[in-house]
């Protein structure tokens, strides 16, 4: 079986591609790079790995031939005026490519809330890149994330500083937030790319002015409010919020 990630340069993608090279069945993968030089050395030291260069703004530069299934990640953009505008356009030209190539599988790295059509901010991006994607391959699967663990990097900038501080936008601070890591968010990507074949699930997997209203809509009385109890659909990760914060920041682990 043969995967492409686009854009591979991305902690999610990176975490994919190594749950995929790690993985007993042996797949070949391509990574997509804007830059080659960010191709990580464990990488293009692989004999089942290849780089390529392209470019998920630019549909000219894409080439998915040979590939059984595709990874599509539309990374936030900080510079441009219309956000979800600039999200249908590399969605669309990873569509292209993608059917061109032929397919079998797409997966679209997601998030929680993504099915809502307003009042998400910048999740808004993903809600359009999965309208986007429809019918795009035989096999389409949306891997809706929550918030990711690695977001409290910022926070931990303060930390360091004196006085140190923790920042966060979560408020109140006792608010329960369903988080996952990335590493774990590679893994289920990874499984969902290698389970190309067979039946997708009924239903997506649920794994969390723009910027501001999506650090709003997931607190207390927002319009994606997460039911931290809910069982049903959600893939569970492995890493405690102690672990992730731990190889962020080296802390010592905690006391017996």
């Amino acid at each position: 079986m043969h995967i492409t990630v686009a854009p591979a340069s991305t902690k999610a993608g990176q975490a994919t591609i190594e749950a995929l090279l790690a993985d007993s069945a042996g797949p070949t993968v391509t990574g997509v790079y804007r830059n080659l030089s960010r191709v990580p050395a464990q990488f293009s030291s692989n004999p089942n790995f290849k780089a390529t260069q392209g470019d998920v703004q630019d549909g000219a530069s894409l080439d998915f031939s040979g590939a059984d299934a595709v990874l599509a990640i539309t990374p936030p953009q900080f510079h441009e005026s219309d956000i979800v505008a600039d999200a249908r356009k590399m969605s669309e030209n990873v569509k292209a490519a993608a059917q061109k190539a032929g397919i079998k599988r797409l997966v679209l790295l997601s998030s929680v809330g993504a099915e809502l059509e307003k009042g998400t901010g910048e999740i808004l991006t993903n809600h359009t890149a999965e309208q986007v994607f429809e019918g795009t391959a035989p096999e389409v699967v949306y891997v809706r994330c929550a918030y990711f663990m690695e977001n409290w990097m910022m926070s931990l900038e303060t930390v360091r500083q004196e006085p140190p501080f923790f920042y966060t936008t979560i408020t109140p601070l006792d608010f329960k937030v369903p988080m996952v890591a990335v590493k774990d968010i590679g893994s289920t990507l990874a499984v969902q790319l290698l389970a190309t074949g067979s039946a997708p699930p009924a239903h997506p997997h649920v794994v969390a002015k723009e910027w501001a209203e999506m650090s709003a809509c997931f607190l207390p009385g927002g319009i994606i409010e997460a039911d931290v109890s809910r069982t049903e659909g959600v893939v569970r990760g492995k890493t405690t919020l102690h672990e992730a914060v731990k190889e962020m920041y080296n802390l010592p682990p905690p006391p017996a």
